[in-house]
């Protein structure tokens, strides 16, 4: 029961979003942190918690035996568990670039406004990650972006896609052109890079929306041999 109300709940911030200006969303913020604050899972784990006032921020950079890396290990492996992170666990440090990454996409998701930029863990978030039964899994998966990259770690040029081999993991970014619904989730993108096409086809994430003509996106995807279908997208996302 818990978990739908929860499900009903974020679904109604999302819409919420949609519609209010920019000044309501602390209001909106505000009323789901003591939601969250209210559920007895939280108020239980955070009158256990070891720790309980200790805040670990990304500039710290603490190592060695500090016993806030413990806290950053524990929140790294549930946010892993549940979909947010990609990499393991940095024995060196704490705070890596996925966690970071993680967090913000995490408070997003959960509507904790206050953490968008993933800069610092505070008790009460770690709660939220960490109380039985309350965070909830990963609504679009990462992707380790780096394996998608040119050599020179950028993304690809018109020339280095066409010349990219089948099988090849590429990125790039276009305009799209045109839109086919192939089923409930899978759709047929045309997306130009620098005048050229290139058709794209790609299984949307649940819940998530369709892009339209003339977006701008970054294509996360493989280079296949077919002449209908040049490239099966892993993830495809808004771009400037």
């Amino acid at each position: 029961m818990r978990s739908s109300v929860l499900a009903y709940r974020l679904l109604s911030l999302l819409l919420v979003m949609l519609l209010l200006p920019m000044s309501a969303f602390a209001y909106v913020y505000d009323e789901n942190v003591s939601y969250y604050e209210s559920l007895p899972a939280v108020e239980q784990y955070m009158k256990t918690m070891k720790s309980p006032t200790q805040t670990i921020i990304e500039s710290d950079n603490v190592k060695g035996e500090d016993h806030r890396i413990s806290i950053y290990k524990g929140c790294h492996e549930r946010l892993q568990a549940l979909g947010y992170c990609l990499s393991d666990y940095n024995r060196n440090r704490y705070y890596s670039d996925d966690y970071v990454t993680a967090v913000s996409i995490f408070a997003q998701q959960m509507g904790l406004g206050d953490c968008f930029d993933g800069q610092k863990t505070t008790p009460f978030l770690r709660a939220v990650i960490m109380a039985d039964g309350v965070a909830q899994p990963v609504i679009v998966a990462p992707i380790n972006h780096r394996l998608y990259y040119t050599k020179n770690e950028k993304v690809y040029s018109l020339k280095e896609l066409v010349q990219a081999k089948p099988a090849e993991m590429v990125c790039w970014k276009g305009t799209v052109a045109d839109v086919k619904l192939l089923s409930g989730t899978k759709v047929r993108y045309t997306v130009s890079c620098e005048d050229e096409t290139f058709v794209v086809e790609f299984v949307h994430p649940t819940r998530s929306s369709t892009f339209l003509k003339d977006d701008n996106v970054i294509v996360y995807g493989r280079v296949v041999a077919n002449e209908d279908v040049q490239i099966l997208a892993d993830m495809i996302a808004y771009s400037k």
